[in-house]
C-alpha cells in the first residue's frame, strides 16, 4: 500500500502553528469552543505561547483574551494563576470578574489565600444578582467549611437572587444542620425577615422528613450557564429593560408594586390576570411579607418571562448605570415588550439550555474530586 506521510514541520512552522492555535483560542468568543481550543493549545504548548500569555496579562486591555485565559487558568504557569485571578476578581469590567469567578473554581489554595478568596466572593455575591452572584456562590461553595461559614451562608437566605437563596439553603441541607440549630441561628439575625425564616425552616423540615423515611435526597446547586461577552451584555441589557419597566409602571406610595399595580403591568404587556393571580405572584417573590415587591423582587418575578426585542436591548446599551432616574427617563414607547415570543427576541431559554455543558466542564470534575477525598 502506498502510504503518504505528511512532511515534517520545521521549527519555524511549528512556531507559527502554535501561535495560530493560541491566537485562535484568545480570540474565540464562544465559551464552549474556547473550552475545546484550550486543549489543543495545551497539547502544543511552546515557549512563545508562554511569552504571549504573559503579554496578554501584562497589557490587560483585551477583554476577550483576558477572559478566556481567566476561565482556563491551567494554561498559565502555576505562579501566574492566582495573581491573575485575584486581579480579575477585583476588575471593573464585570465580564472579567465573571471569568475570574469561573477560573478560581477548583483552584488549589493555601489556607491564607482561601480566606482572601472567600471574602472577595462573598462581597461579589452581596453586590450582584444574576449570573455573577450565582456563579460566585458556586465557586464559594467549594471553599465553605462547617461550622465556620454557617452564619454567612444563612445571611444569604435573604439575598435578592433566587438562585443564590436556593443554593444557600441546599448547602445548609448538605451539612445536615438540624431544624433546631437553624431556628436558633435564624433568630440571632435581625436582618432576615420572618417570612424568609419560616420558609427556610419548612424546607429543611421537609428535607429531613424525606431523609428519615429512607428517601435518597440529592440537592445539587443550581448553576447559571457561562455566557459569552455578547450574551453577557444582552443579559445585562435584559435586566435593564425589566428594571425600566418597573420604574415606569404604577407603584404604591412606598415605591413598591402591589397586586393591583402588577395586574396593571401585566395588562400593559398583553397578559390579563385577575387580582387573585396577581396576589399569588406577589406572594411568591415577596421576601418580607409586606404584600408588595421591590425592583429586585420584580426582576426575579419577570426574569425569563418577558420577550424583549433586539431594538430594545440595543437602546438599553445607552444606559450604563443603575440610577433610578435614568431608568425613569428612558423612552422606549416606540418599542414593544411583551410576554409573547416574537422574532428578534432575546433567546432567554437558549441561555438556560447551555447549563448542562457548563456544569460538566466547570463544576462536576471538582465536585467528584471532593467527594472521592
Amino acid at each position: 500500500a502506498n502510504c503518504r506521510q505528511s512532511p515534517m514541520q520545521t521549527p519555524e512552522e511549528n512556531k507559527e502553528s502554535g501561535e495560530a492555535l493560541l491566537t485562535d483560542f484568545l480570540e474565540e468568543v464562544d465559551v464552549d469552543r474556547s473550552t475545546l481550543k484550550v486543549t489543543k493549545v495545551l497539547e502544543n504548548f511552546t515557549e512563545q505561547m508562554k511569552e504571549e500569555l504573559h503579554r496578554v496579562l501584562e497589557n490587560w486591555n483585551n477583554v476577550q483574551a483576558v477572559a478566556n485565559v481567566l476561565q482556563h487558568p491551567m494554561i498559565l504557569e502555576e505562579t501566574q494563576r492566582l495573581p491573575a485571578l485575584l486581579k480579575g476578581l477585583q476588575d471593573q469590567e464585570k465580564y472579567i470578574v465573571l471569568s475570574a469567578i469561573v477560573g478560581v473554581q477548583g483552584l488549589k489554595l493555601s489556607p491564607e489565600t482561601t480566606i482572601q478568596v472567600k471574602s472577595i466572593l462573598m462581597d461579589l455575591i452581596g453586590a450582584n444578582v444574576g449570573v455573577v452572584a450565582s456563579r460566585a456562590f458556586t465557586s464559594l461553595e467549594l471553599l465553605l467549611t462547617y461550622p465556620d461559614d454557617l452564619m454567612q451562608v444563612i445571611e444569604l437566605l435573604y439575598h435578592p437572587d433566587r438562585t443564590v437563596r436556593g443554593n444557600a439553603l441546599n448547602w445548609l441541607k448538605s451539612v445536615k444542620l438540624s431544624e433546631e440549630s437553624l431556628s436558633s441561628l435564624l433568630n440571632e439575625s435581625d436582618d432576615i425577615p420572618k417570612k424568609v425564616k419560616t420558609k427556610a425552616l419548612a424546607s429543611l423540615r421537609q428535607h429531613q422528613q424525606k431523609v428519615s423515611e429512607g428517601q435518597w435526597i440529592w440537592s445539587p446547586s443550581v448553576l447559571s450557564f457561562i455566557p459569552s461577552i455578547i450574551e453577557f451584555k444582552r443579559l445585562e441589557n435584559y435586566r435593564k429593560v425589566i428594571i425600566t419597566k418597573f420604574f415606569k409602571s404604577q407603584r404604591n406610595e412606598a415605591g413598591l408594586m402591589g397586586p393591583q399595580e402588577l395586574q396593571a403591568f401585566m395588562e400593559s404587556v398583553n397578559r390579563n390576570i385577575d387580582l387573585a393571580k396577581a396576589e399569588k405572584m406577589i406572594n411568591a417573590e415577596d421576601l418580607t411579607g409586606k404584600g408588595a415587591i421591590d425592583v429586585d423582587e420584580f426582576f426575579s418575578l419577570m426574569d425569563g418571562k418577558l420577550s424583549v426585542s433586539d431594538a430594545v436591548l440595543d437602546q438599553m446599551s445607552k444606559i450604563s448605570t443603575e440610577d433610578a432616574e435614568e431608568y425613569e427617563a428612558a423612552d422606549f414607547s416606540s418599542f414593544v415588550v411583551s410576554t409573547s415570543t416574537t422574532a428578534g427576541s432575546v433567546p432567554v431559554y437558549y441561555f438556560y439550555s447551555r447549563l448542562l455543558l457548563s456544569y460538566f466542564y466547570f463544576s462536576l470534575p471538582h465536585r467528584l474530586q471532593n467527594w472521592m477525598v
